[in-house]
């Protein structure tokens, strides 16, 4: 590639001024030729946004009045990008990135304008040679709803030995880093506001494809993620309300007329892990109903073009729950026996051409 097209990076930050730091400082090393960074504070009011902003001269700030959840600072952050912006990428501020993480992205995405969003390789930094929990090497969904990592399944995860590093298209992308097309939000919209924390990439991400494109998970894309997956009640609540909620929002009717109702009783059964938080997330969905059915009105009259058959073409039809806990189903290779549909290579315009094999690897 000789013209590299323009990124903007918008990071959500919240009282994490030493994480921060870190991770601004490896993003302000990215090999890339055009990109900015966004900055936006969820009211921490600790003095950080004043700090970066001087530490990293390039770095654009803004503020929040007050926390509102990492997708109302991306979505600030969105409406302070460059014009030009052909991409942008949502991080949180507990990253660290490869010095390639950016421009492995962009020359995948720039190979076919049907890729909406893209992901890296996301490791965990304390243990950098695990997946991480979040996102790991790309996620599926089976037809409950339950989203299915590439290296990490439930809370079994698997040790990165390069058994996932193909290129291959997703059901998700997010986990800590989003990379999307900036015209495509402009078309569907933003992080959905009232998720507050939890899922919200899931939504968005599930939303791109509803509207026709493809989402890739590119492995030669490399960071390194603080976070981890946690069970304390705050986290299992947000992620119990917000599964079911882009269930509703996303699923056609006929569909979520018959996977809602099992799901029900799988969160039901789940009772004896999760105590009662379960059937408190559903007793918010209740109360938020009108307003969740509005979201689902927009999204199925404004944003929809694809079906729901087409796009579960990669999803597992059997509940993941049962396969994972009574029948032992530890690996995303398990649950690809059961589909071997879920893999879908990305086809490598530079592979055709048979370019030197370095260059393949790079860009693959």
């Amino acid at each position: 590639m000789t013209d590299w097209a323009k990124v903007s990076v918008i990071m959500a930050y919240y009282k994490q001024k030493k994480t921060t730091d870190e991770c601004l400082g490896s993003v302000f090393k990215t090999n890339y030729p055009d990109f900015e960074v966004i900055m936006v504070d969820n009211a921490s009011n600790d003095g950080a946004a004043e700090f970066f902003q001087q530490k990293y001269i390039q770095l654009k700030v803004a503020k929040n009045d007050d926390n509102r959840g990492p997708g109302a600072a991306w979505n600030m952050g969105f409406g302070l990008i460059s014009m030009d912006s052909k991409y942008v990428v949502f991080i949180d501020c507990d990253v660290v990135v490869d010095p390639n993480w950016l421009t492995e992205l962009v020359k995948v995405a720039e190979e076919d304008q049907l890729i909406g969003g893209c992901q890296p390789k996301i490791l965990s930094y304390s243990q950098p040679t695990m997946f991480e929990y979040n996102g790991s090497a790309g996620m599926w969904m089976d037809a409950y709803g339950y989203a299915l990592n590439r290296g990490r399944i439930f809370y079994h995860r698997e040790e990165d030995e390069g058994q996932y590093d193909v290129t291959c298209e997703t059901f998700f992308i997010g986990g800590s880093v989003l990379f999307a097309r900036s015209d495509i939000l402009r078309e569907i919209g933003l992080f959905d506001e009232s998720f507050f924390q939890q899922h919200q990439e899931l939504d968005l991400a599930w939303r791109i494809r509803l509207n026709g494109y493809k989402l890739v998970c590119v492995p030669s894309s490399v960071i390194w993620h603080k976070g981890s997956g946690t069970r304390d009640k705050n986290t299992l609540f947000g992620k119990h309300k917000n599964n079911i909620y882009m269930m509703i929002k996303n699923y056609s009717l006929k569909n979520l007329a018959k996977k809602l109702p099992f799901r029900l009783f799988l969160d039901v059964t789940s009772i004896v892990m999760n105590d009662a938080t379960p059937i408190l997330a559903y007793v918010w969905l209740l109360k938020n109903f009108r307003m969740i059915w509005s979201h689902r009105v927009q999204v199925q009259s404004r944003v929809r073009r694809t079906s729901d058959e087409e796009l579960m073409e990669i999803c597992i039809q059997q509940p993941s729950p049962i396969l994972h806990y009574l029948k032992g189903y530890k690996t995303w290779r398990d649950f690809l026996a059961i589909n071997p549909h879920m893999l879908k290579p990305l086809k490598s315009r530079l592979a055709r051409k048979k370019i030197e094999p370095i260059l393949v690897r790079e860009a693959s």
